[in-house]
């Protein structure tokens, strides 16, 4: 259930400046502040994650009544920090807003590592590995507690090491003269195209290239 900006004032006027009413305009005017700081980081977060929502966007006052970014624990402590920052306690302020921003940060990222997990179970579960959805549930479910990679740059990196795989496939061929056909093409655009190299020796590629790009 969404927090009302009324419960949110009778929560949180304990903790703004030494403690006021929960009318007094004051509290209104940290709470937004606070909300306006914690909705930057929300969104810096939700691109580096590559959250498939849209951007919370900071309203005075709320929106409908309600807190936009709904965590009362992030939301206090950022009120701490503006405190703090107003008396020139620049060490003590700056401690808290990351304390605040901390709050946000792991709730978001539990939140995207539960969703992109089901996902790729999902993916597992329909697809067969030897199928491109199917490599991809599986390489999901390897990284997503290590990098938290979505679904679709996954995808991206298993087209990639496919490519690189049947050129070099095709290469050696060639080279070798050897009586074997090439394979005709390196794409794999489809989720239920079929993988003509081993899934092992593209899942290898893909998590070495994964793990020399986050280095």
């Amino acid at each position: 259930m969404a927090t009302s900006i009324t419960s949110a004032k009778t929560s949180l006027a304990p903790y703004v400046d030494n403690g006021l009413d929960p009318a007094n305009a004051r509290v209104a005017q940290r709470i937004d502040e606070a909300q306006r700081r914690l909705i930057d980081h929300y969104n810096f977060l939700s691109r580096r994650e590559d959250l498939e929502k849209a951007p919370l966007v900071y309203i005075s006052g709320g929106s409908a009544g309600n807190l936009i970014l709904d965590d009362l624990d992030a939301t206090k402590v950022m009120i701490l920090a503006l405190w703090r920052e107003e008396n020139n306690e620049v060490e003590m302020a700056a401690s808290l807003e990351q304390k605040a921003l901390a709050y946000v940060e792991r709730n978001l990222v539990q939140t995207v590592e539960q969703a992109r997990r089901t996902e790729f179970q999902g993916l597992e579960t329909t697809y067969a590995i030897t199928q491109r959805d199917g490599l991809v549930g599986r390489i999901g479910l390897e990284m997503v507690s290590r990098y938290r990679l979505s679904s679709n740059r996954i995808r991206s990196y298993v087209r990639q090491a496919y490519r690189t795989a049947v050129d070099h496939h095709n290469f050696v061929i060639r080279r070798e003269a050897l009586n074997r056909p090439v394979i005709v093409t390196n794409d794999l655009a489809q989720a239920v195209s079929n993988l003509e190299i081993s899934p092992e020796v593209i899942r290898e590629i893909v998590l070495s290239q994964i793990t020399q790009d986050q280095v």
